[in-house]
Formats: structure tokens, C-alpha cells, sequence
């Protein structure tokens, strides 16, 4: 019988999973069974039966010992199977996928293992923490990953420990594992025809053991609240300065993960009849059987009518959901009553329309109603003649959990390290930038020449988190303004850096970066708005080969950032070309032609992005018919005025545009109302912004 066992808690680990080797040995002891192990490679709790759909997925291996459950020191993990550790008697193989309970069933079941049987059982679990009633079992990423089991055809089970304590009793862990080994047994051998999986809860209660009771026992449906408390944040909490680049705005609504708990444990103790909660609760092991679909309700039978209702009122409405204090309300306000002055606006959304517009943040927008209404490498490998082939920077994608682990990140990408190798004893050097790809404000951006300056990088990463830890409950300082917790970030960007930027004397030979705001219309229209911005960094530039390094032999980043965020705030009075940070490119001191140019290739970029979107990343990617979007889109320009992506953004913040071009917004939400909102309400009298120039029509122009 081959079994394979998976979990959602990750390998083993006495923090967060502490109950696997228990059962592995209680396998191994008691069973012949073909056992075979596939486990996330951190915890994936409260997951559910997810998959990181586009993300690809890599596998390595781990190696414990045997009969030592309080042990959880191992070797490994490895990129590939080590011989001599798999066919060491005293050690287990544990595969480390870096994704989902779910996907681990998934390849787990059929790319792993084809020297094997076929599998016979997937065994999901033991959970570290109990999945009875509908609020834990829902969430499950023990369940999803037995969910998928039973989808591939194969018996599945989920295995949930319910514990009382954190002090772990090795001697209940063990009758715990025994025990559930006995009822899989017993489950496997006498399978219901109608059960596809079943759910077990085992309490870890000194009274566990041989008399312990197993009771089938349905899911008790309860219900709770939300699960998370908004948090307001004082004003002396909130930074200063946000960043135009990273999108950050200073003052974020922030929620907190705060389940309330208590309330499960009180909708059990007040539950009547049987259920599985109760069960476990009286000390008792759950057992309810399954099936792997959403229950259907049966008494909703019948045709459906899609008669309209005869009461819609015949009104066109216009819903802005931002405050009033919002940097873009008044811009936003204002557009739409010129524009549109017949069309009401209002900040509540009406009971009953005819056509309706909402303008507002991504959390508040119905996603629901907008779909249920009507409504790069590979682009580049099929056409090597587009501009994305020389003018986006050679990208590189590392991830690591802790410093150690650089080595084993740049196997995978040889032509990177070697060209770092070589960097060690040439004179002309390339020279890369280090980016988290989930980090703002700045935080964790590196340049680096030499696999030792990245090394040293990471390493300060390191101690950066060790310092935080310690310095927890101390006084936040500007030097912590950039620091960043590896292990928490683990996606990092490595990039061919332009080190021969665009430096113009009349602005102090600073390093500077183009902001561009594009709106994205339909399914799909791509507008460029003429009024771009040109962002500066605080100091003069200084290349990588004269910048200085800090006392772990880290590059200082002095004159490189163009980041608001880390801008000094220069008031009007005192605003001269040498220390400006934000100018709009026409007004600027550049030439007439090269601001064309400069323009040109903006447009061009902007086109080829979004078909090469349209014709790759249709998964991730998906513009909808009824629905526009505004993105902020950032371009480095070196020395021969030529232009490289930096940064696409979502949700930009308009508010680093200051109050000085707040114009401009003005301008812009004009062009947005002209070419998305008006046509909406008025398909005929459609009127062509001279400021938004149309790059992409999908109707028109081929994204294959």
C-alpha cells in the first residue's frame, strides 16, 4: 500500500509542526506501507485548497531521523535526492515543495514517484491544531490538501491533532499517533461507497487512549465575524513621506488578524444533537465523512426568469467612494461635473440604476457585480523585433529564505553568477541592482558587482533581523528606516542597473526617473497621458565604481535613489533647479527634441507592454470590458536618452505630485472622464482628449 503523507504545517519543526514525526514513526513501526512524504516548504495554514496558479514550483529534499520525534535537526534541505541518505534505513525523505498543501497532493500524486505504485491513500496531517466545525474545516489547508487527494480519484484524509496546550506530552503524542493509525486502518479497509474523504479530530487529552471513543459525526455549520480589527494609527505613527515609485501612501487603513476564537469554543459548548466539535470537545475523535463539492441545496429547483424588473429606474449615476480629504477628490469631483453635469454623484451605492460608474480603491470596489454584469520573455522570444527586447533590463528572480541559502539561488541562474565571477577581476564591471519584490518606501534596495558585495548584502539582511528582534520594544530610528527581514520576504529582483544615467547639469547632475500615467480602458484601450514627471534623487550622482561602502562592504546608495520616499522635503520658497525633486517634462530644461524622443519611446514601451500582457499573462492579466484602470509606470533614462522600464504600479499614489502640479491631476482625470466615462454614458459623443494619446487599441492592433 503506497501512502503518501502531506501537510499543510510545513517539515518538521517544533514550533510549527511538531506532531509529524510522531506519525511517521508510528508508520514506519507499525505498517509495511510504502510511505512517501511531500510538505510545504514553510507553514501554509489557513489556505484552503489553493494553488498559486502561474507560479512555478520547485522541489528539495530533506532527511530526519527515525524514532527521535523531539528532534526536528535533519540534513538537507537539497536540490535534488541524495543517495546515500535514501537508503539509510534510520532516515525519512521529506519532499519540500514551495507551494500549497494542495499542489504538494498534486505533484506528489503524479510526478514524483514513478518508480512506485500508483498511491493508494493520501494523508493529510496531523494538523497542529484542530479543524472541527465549518469556520476551522473551510479554511483548512490539512483538508484542501486531502480535498485535492480526492479530486485525482484517490482515497483522502484529513488528520487534525486538538491540542489543550503547547507544552507537547511526547507520551499522548504518541498514543495520539497510534490511535489514528489503528482508525485510518480501520477507514481505508471498510470505505464507505459514498464518502470521497474523512475528516479526523483527535483531542490531545491526558485521558486519550485505548478507550477513547471514534464517533462519526457531522460538521456543526456555525458561524463568526470578521477576522480582522481595523487598526488607527495616531499621527505621529504615520511617516512623513511616501513614495511615488512603491505607490505607498502615508495615511493606510490597516487591519489586523484577530480572529475571535473564543467565539468557535462558545458556539460548540451552545450547539445541539451531535456534531464534530462536540465530539472532541467531550474528548472523543471525530469522524465525518465527505464529499469533495459544496453541498448543494436541493429545494432550489426550477427554471430561472430573467424577465428584468419593471421598477429599475431609468437613472445614470456616477459613484466616487474616496474622502473627502483624498488628494484626488476635488480633481476627481471636478472633472466629472464639467464633463458630465446631467450625471448625479453620489457616495453611496443607489438601490436602483440604469448605468452606474464606480470610482474608488481596489477594497472597494463590488468585483462581484462587475463580473456577474455585462460586461515578457516569451512575447519578446515571438517578436525579437519589439522594443521590450533592449529596452527592459535583464531581470534575474532569486528566492532564499536566509543568507546561507545565496549559493543554492544562483545555481539557478549561471549566466548571472558568472558574469559576477567575472566582475571579480575585470576592470569594466557590470553592475546590478537588488530589489524585494513585496517591500516599499525603498526598504532592501542594493546595487552590487561581485557575488561577495551580494553575499555581504544579504548577510546584513540578516543582521538586521537579529537586531530587530532584540530591539522589539525599543525606539524606531531612521537607520531602521531600510531594513528588512529576509526570511519574511524571500522574492528578491536582481537587475542589469543603469550606471551611466541621464545626469543634466542645470539640475545638479542628479539621477532622475520618468513617472507616466497610463489608463487601461475595456478590454483593451492603453492611453498615455502627455504630462509625465521627472523625479529626482536628493544628491549628486556618484557611479558604483566611487560610491562608498558601508562597514559590512555594502555599496551606500547615496545620489542613486530617485525614490520620493527618500527625497528631502524642500518647501516653495526655497524650490531652485538644483534641489527641485519633482518637474513635468515639457516644462523642464531639456531640449524640444529630446523630449519627443524621450516621449516617443515612453509611448512605444507602453504599447509593447501591454500587448505582450494580453498575449502571455492572460491569467494574471485580465481586463474587463466594464471596467478602467489608472497605473503609475516609471522609466530610468541613461546617458543617450534612452529609456528602460523600471516599475509598473497599480493604485499610484497622485499625492506625491505635490501640491505645486496638482494641476496636472486636474488635467488627467479630464482625460479619464473623456475617454472612459463619458463614452459609458453617452456612446456617441465621444471626445477626443488632446492630453491622452491612444497607444493600444486591442480591436485594432495585433497582441499576438
Amino acid at each position: 500500500m503506497h501512502v503518501l503523507l502531506i501537510n499543510d504545517d510545513g517539515p518538521p519543526n517544533l514550533m510549527s509542526s511538531p506532531y509529524a514525526k510522531f506519525l511517521v514513526d508510528a508508520i514506519r513501526n507499525h505498517t509495511d506501507w510504502e510511505l512517501s512524504i511531500v510538505v510545504p516548504s514553510q507553514q501554509r495554514s489557513w489556505i484552503g485548497k489553493a494553488h498559486f496558479a502561474g507560479k512555478e514550483l520547485t522541489a528539495q529534499y530533506l532527511y530526519s531521523a527515525l524514532n527521535c520525534p523531539m528532534d526536528d535537526s535533519s540534513h538537507g534541505p537539497f536540490a535534488s535526492p541524495v543517495s546515500r541518505y535514501r537508503g539509510d534505513k534510520n532516515l525519512q525523505e521529506w519532499v519540500l515543495i514551495d507551494g500549497t498543501p494542495a499542489s504538494c497532493t498534486d505533484i506528489g500524486v503524479h510526478h514524483l514517484y514513478s518508480d512506485k505504485p500508483p498511491v493508494d491513500l493520501v494523508l493529510s496531517g496531523p494538523n497542529y491544531g484542530r479543524n472541527s466545525t465549518a469556520l476551522y474545516i473551510m479554511a483548512s489547508g490539512t483538508l484542501g490538501g486531502a480535498l485535492e487527494g480526492a479530486l485525482t480519484g484517490k482515497k483522502a484524509i484529513g488528520l487534525s491533532y486538538s491540542f489543550y496546550t503547547r507544552d507537547h506530552d511526547p507520551k499522548v503524542l504518541k498514543i495520539a499517533s497510534e490511535l489514528s493509525l489503528k482508525l485510518i486502518k480501520y477507514l481505508y479497509n471498510n470505505w464507505h461507497p459514498e464518502a470521497e474523504l474523512y475528516s479526523i479530530n483527535v483531542p490531545l487529552k491526558d485521558s486519550l487512549g485505548p478507550d477513547t471513543k471514534a464517533i462519526f459525526a457531522p460538521i456543526l455549520e456555525n458561524r463568526w465575524g470578521s477576522v480582522f480589527t481595523k487598526v488607527i494609527k495616531s499621527k505621529k505613527d504615520q511617516p512623513e513621506v511616501s513614495d511615488i515609485v512603491d505607490e505607498t501612501v502615508g495615511h493606510k487603513t490597516t487591519f489586523k488578524w484577530t480572529p475571535d476564537f473564543n467565539s468557535v469554543h462558545t458556539s460548540v459548548k451552545e450547539s445541539v444533537g451531535l456534531n464534530d466539535g462536540k465530539v472532541v470537545e467531550q474528548g472523543n475523535i471525530s469522524v465525518t465523512p465527505l464529499k469533495a463539492v459544496y453541498k448543494g441545496v436541493d429545494s432550489i429547483e426550477g427554471e430561472i426568469d430573467f424577465q428584468t424588473d419593471d421598477q429599475t429606474e431609468d437613472k445614470s449615476v456616477l459613484l466616487v467612494t474616496y474622502d473627502k480629504s483624498s488628494y484626488i477628490f476635488d480633481p476627481l469631483i471636478k472633472a466629472m461635473e464639467r464633463k458630465l453635469p446631467k450625471v448625479p454623484v453620489v457616495s453611496t451605492f443607489p438601490e436602483k440604476y440604469h448605468k452606474l460608474v464606480h470610482y474608488g480603491d481596489y477594497e472597494e470596489l463590488n468585483f462581484d457585480k462587475i463580473v456577474s454584469e455585462p460586461s515578457y520573455k516569451v512575447y519578446i522570444t515571438k517578436h525579437p523585433e519589439s522594443i521590450l527586447a533592449t529596452h527592459v533590463p535583464l531581470s534575474y528572480q532569486l528566492e532564499l529564505d536566509y543568507a546561507e541559502f545565496l549559493d543554492d539561488a544562483l545555481d539557478e541562474y549561471l549566466d548571472l553568477r558568472e558574469e559576477l565571477e567575472e566582475n571579480e577581476s575585470s576592470d569594466c564591471r557590470k553592475t546590478y541592482i537588488l530589489k524585494p519584490s513585496m517591500s516599499d518606501k525603498a526598504q532592501g534596495i542594493r546595487i552590487f558587482r561581485t557575488i561577495d558585495e551580494l553575499q555581504a548584502i544579504f548577510d546584513s539582511f540578516d543582521d538586521e533581523e537579529s537586531d530587530a528582534e532584540e530591539e522589539v520594544d525599543g525606539p524606531n530610528d531612521a537607520a531602521s528606516d531600510s531594513r528588512i527581514i529576509i526570511s519574511q520576504l524571500r522574492h528578491f529582483i536582481v537587475q542589469e542597473y543603469v550606471d551611466k544615467p541621464l545626469l543634466l547639469p542645470q539640475y545638479n547632475s542628479r539621477k532622475l526617473h520618468i513617472r507616466t500615467y497610463i489608463v487601461a480602458n475595456g478590454d483593451l484601450e492603453v492611453y498615455v497621458f502627455e504630462k509625465m514627471l521627472l523625479l529626482f534623487a536628493n544628491d549628486p550622482y556618484v557611479s558604483p565604481e566611487k560610491s562608498e561602502k558601508d562597514e559590512d562592504g555594502v555599496l551606500l546608495l547615496d545620489g542613486h535613489l530617485t525614490n520620493t520616499c527618500a527625497q528631502k522635503t524642500v518647501t516653495t520658497e526655497e524650490i531652485t533647479d538644483a534641489n527641485t525633486n519633482v518637474v513635468e517634462l515639457w516644462s523642464s530644461k531639456l531640449t524640444e527634441n529630446q523630449k519627443q524622443k524621450l516621449f516617443g519611446q515612453v509611448k512605444e514601451i507602453v504599447k509593447e507592454l501591454f500587448k505582450a500582457a494580453l498575449s502571455v499573462d492572460r491569467i494574471n492579466f485580465q481586463p474587463l470590458s466594464n471596467a478602467f484602470e489608472v497605473f503609475g509606470i516609471d522609466f530610468l533614462v541613461d546617458e543617450n536618452f534612452e529609456c528602460s522600464l523600471l516599475e509598473v504600479n497599480s493604485y499610484p499614489d497622485f499625492k506625491q505630485t505635490g501640491d505645486d502640479l496638482k494641476q496636472i491631476i486636474y488635467q488627467l482625470f479630464e482625460g479619464i472622464v473623456d475617454q472612459c466615462i463619458t463614452p459609458f454614458y453617452f456612446p456617441d459623443s465621444k471626445e477626443e482628449n488632446p492630453l491622452m494619446h491612444k497607444v493600444l487599441d486591442s480591436n485594432t492592433d495585433s497582441a499576438s
